[in-house]
């Protein structure tokens, strides 16, 4: 027969027996309960660390005249405005130029 698989249930497992007479019914709870506690942690470390990070906001660039960031035009380029309005880009490389 093309397309058929027989199966003989003497040499396989049936899903009746397909519990372990070892592992008990609470250990398993036991165990999906303390993966769910250590995650639960897990995230709420994630959370602080992320909040502290946003909070103390991007490290200045060296060299940068002091003054407020714009938005960067590319991802390795930043616009930092001085105090007197004059306008720098700083590279990832830490060189700054201005416009």
């Amino acid at each position: 027969k093309a397309g058929v698989v027989e199966y003989d249930e003497s040499r396989g497992l049936r899903t009746a027996n397909a519990t372990s007479p070892i592992v008990s019914a609470d250990q398993v709870l036991g165990s999906i309960a303390m993966f769910g506690v250590i995650y639960s942690l897990l995230f709420a470390v994630w959370i602080f660390v992320l909040n502290d990070k946003i909070q103390k906001g991007p490290e200045p660039i060296e060299g940068a005249p002091p003054g407020r960031a714009k938005g960067g035009t590319s991802p390795l380029t930043s616009l930092v405005v001085s105090a007197d309005d004059e306008v720098f880009y700083a590279t990832a490389g830490g060189g700054l130029s201005s416009l």
